[in-house]
């Protein structure tokens, strides 16, 4: 009776896997079809290659925001700063953006503004939306510019708020905090499904705060978790995951900290996964 339940619950888990994968299977073709009855009937143009040609245009003008390809070929644009009035005002707004048709929606709004965050298209379609900074929070000292006019930088507050985003509702919701606040941070998808967060750059004007503690989110606990310290604390990382499962960690900084590049090993995560599979097969 028990092996009986236990397949029948291993059964009821792939058939919920290969439902999504089908769903998200049919959206893309139905993405593709559509761009291509759009392209035989003149509604789009030929392009050449190695050339641009202009699309729509964002709803609202932003920078230092994310970019994340959904499933369904759509691109989520979130967050980031505006400038306006004189003073730098942050986003919490978000918009998509269709190729079939070349053009920007909006949909929900992050729970907060947010600059300099990550977005990481997760594996079943959600994306989730790490550190950065809520910008304005305060006001700074005045800083003078090259021509000698001054402006007053704001001091932004680094974020320890994560967020997902459901492309099925268009929504944004909490999920767990991270350990230490990330702004300017790297994340990436392991091949175990978590997502690997490392670097971080705290700046208050003329002040720089480097942090060297790396992180892993769990999207089946909504948790993150320390993962141990870079050797050198890096600003702005990029990270890159190698065809080994190991991430190439490479600093932005600068001068400011280093030509500094490191190799996180994400492969003890995968060996003591399948360890604790194959000790307790009730994990799954």
């Amino acid at each position: 009776m028990i092996r009986k339940a236990r397949s029948r619950e291993i059964q009821m888990k792939f058939n919920r896997r290969s439902s999504r994968y089908k769903t998200t299977l049919l959206r893309r073709t139905l993405a593709l079809l559509t761009s291509l009855v759009m392209l035989g009937s003149g509604m789009v143009r030929a392009q050449s290659p190695g050339t641009f040609t202009a699309t729509g245009s964002m709803r609202i003008p932003r920078y230092w925001h994310s970019a994340t390809l959904l499933h369904d070929g759509r691109v989520l644009i979130a967050g980031g700063e505006n400038f306006s009035n004189s003073d730098f005002r942050g986003l919490a707004s978000a918009e998509v953006y269709d190729p079939a048709t070349g053009t920007f929606t909006a949909t929900g709004s992050m729970t907060t503004p947010r600059t300099g965050h990550t977005a990481t298209l997760l594996p079943d379609g959600r994306v989730l939306m790490v550190g950065g900074a809520f910008s304005p929070p305060r006001q700074g000292t005045p800083v003078m510019r090259p021509d000698g006019s001054y402006v007053t930088p704001t001091i932004s507050d680094p974020l320890p708020l994560a967020e997902l985003y459901d492309p099925a509702t268009g929504t944004f919701r909490a999920t767990g905090d991270t350990i230490t606040p990330h702004p300017w941070l790297a994340a990436t998808l392991l091949p175990n499904g978590m997502v690997f967060i490392s670097g971080s750059l705290v700046s208050r004007v003329f002040e720089v705060v480097t942090l060297a503690g790396a992180e892993l989110y769990d999207p089946a606990s909504g948790t993150f978790a320390a993962t141990g310290n870079q050797a050198m604390a890096q600003i702005a990382p990029s990270a890159t995951l190698l065809p080994n499962g190991k991430v190439l960690v490479v600093d932005g900084g600068g001068n400011i900290s280093g030509p500094n590049a490191q190799i996180y090993d994400s492969l003890f995560s995968i060996s003591l996964l399948i360890l604790i599979i194959i000790s307790c097969p009730s994990f799954l």
